[in-house]
């Protein structure tokens, strides 16, 4: 089973929440459906306030946080490249925020 990666620099850990193809959870940020790992996502984030990973190898960056948050139990799968870090899930992306930017649920 995948272990949550609670901190990759610059980023910390939030939680997993629902996305959907309608309603994307982090938004206003460049999209990468080929990353390896949790560092790499956040490598490629860079300065956003948010990244997020779903599904094993999708990475999301963005400085909107949206969907109303809702909080699920999270199924989560590895990521392509690494097997012992989880990489969110099937319509359930990991959430993590710059830890110089404060978290904002709008």
């Amino acid at each position: 089973m995948p272990t949550i990666v609670l901190y990759a620099p610059p980023y910390a850990y939030n939680g997993s929440y629902i996305d959907s193809t309608n309603d994307y959870t982090i938004t206003g940020g460049p999209t990468n459906f080929n990353i390896a790992s949790v560092e790499a996502c956040a490598s490629f984030c860079g300065s956003y306030t948010y990244m997020g990973l779903e599904d094993g190898n999708q990475c999301y960056c963005g400085n909107v946080f949206v969907n109303n948050g809702v909080v699920v139990n999270s199924q989560q799968v590895s990521c392509a490249g690494n097997a012992s870090e989880a990489c969110g899930g099937p319509s359930d992306i990991a959430v993590y925020f710059g830890i110089k930017h404060s978290f904002s649920n709008e």
